[in-house]
């Protein structure tokens, strides 16, 4: 299952990334994500494998270094 992202922060690591509004968030390192509790929780950790989904269906996969409780965007 996974879950549509409303809304990236401008100049944020999933900006930066190419992650965009109505793109869908599908896992993140091997979890999948179902809710925002799961992404908050998974969004964590400082090494994250993230697997999305864009808006035209196209599979994507990004890995972020960041501190530890940093936002993901």
């Amino acid at each position: 299952m996974a879950v549509e992202i409303f809304g990236v922060d401008k100049n944020s690591l999933a900006e930066r990334a190419g992650i965009k509004p109505h793109d869908k968030l599908v896992s993140i390192n091997g979890h999948d994500i179902t809710d925002i509790l799961d992404f908050r929780f998974y969004e964590t950790n400082t090494h994250l494998h993230v697997v999305y989904e864009t808006a035209e269906g196209e599979r994507r996969e990004e890995k972020f270094v960041k501190p530890q409780y940093g936002a993901l965007g």
